[in-house]
């Protein structure tokens, strides 16, 4: 049954996706992040701007991939298909990625760190979770997956937010991306009471619905699986203009 509806599903949203692409291409959309990037390439290389959907993970191809993971998120636990649990947890982690590679690129190139921008994506991460443990009295660690981005998200915007003015600055960023692989490291992947002083204030021992060892035990668990994900999207965020010019340059080279 779960592979009959993903079928079901790849079949409609490619001929949606194909309907879209002929009639509204290029028609009210925003400017992402990979259109951010290749500008400013094109302006210090004196190259033509490549189109949008053939850049290196633009947003068109993020926001697509993300929509899968989720629907296959939905399918996963509706009807407990145990047997797709491997590539589940793989997509988690690509989530977790996601969530530095998305939002480091966004401070990095905007420079918005505003409290109406923070305000805004605990919204969109946080509202119909809100919704869900008012109307059916459950817990927020049942939907361990919105804890995850809010909490990596609020990792992204502390790690940019500090001495801001300075992160386009040649190693300025760069430290603190290394403090950062040092507070995870010293958290995570060592025996040490950090982990309990920065979270056990608001976690505790008592079962509830999603976490029948308690949350402080369910929150290390969902948190210590990908708890290296986040930095390492921040990292290729970092570099992505490097992989945006070399894969330019290379569909520009002569064909063999």
């Amino acid at each position: 049954e779960f592979f009959f509806w993903t079928v079901l599903v790849v079949v409609f949203a490619g001929g949606q996706s194909l309907r879209r692409n002929i009639d509204i291409r290029y028609k009210g959309r925003d400017v992402s992040r990979s259109e951010i990037v290749a500008r400013h390439i094109s302006e210090h290389r004196g190259s033509a701007l490549p189109p949008p959907e053939t850049e290196v993970l633009n947003r068109y191809q993020t926001e697509e991939w993300k929509g899968w993971m989720q629907f296959t998120f939905l399918l996963y636990h509706y009807m407990h298909a145990v047997e797709v649990y491997n590539s589940i947890r793989v997509m988690i982690t690509c989530y977790v990625w996601m969530t530095g590679f998305g939002n480091f690129s966004f401070f990095y190139t905007t420079g918005d760190y505003s409290l109406p921008r923070v305000m805004q994506m605990l919204w969109r991460l946080n509202f119909l979770v809100a919704f869900l443990c008012l109307t059916h009295g459950n817990s927020y660690m049942l939907y361990y997956i919105c804890p995850l981005h809010t909490y990596y998200f609020a990792v992204v915007y502390l790690t940019m937010c500090v001495r801001k003015e300075k992160n386009h600055t040649k190693w300025w960023v760069r430290l603190k991306l290394g403090v950062l692989a040092c507070v995870i490291y010293a958290v995570w992947d060592v025996d040490s009471p950090l982990f309990g002083a920065i979270h056990g204030p608001f976690l505790s021992d008592e079962p509830v619905t999603g976490a029948t060892m308690g949350t402080f035990w369910e929150w290390y668990f969902r948190s210590y699986l990908d708890h290296w994900s986040t930095l390492l999207g921040m990292v290729f965020a970092l570099n992505f203009p490097i992989a945006s010019l070399y894969f330019r340059r290379l569909e520009a080279g002569p064909a063999r």
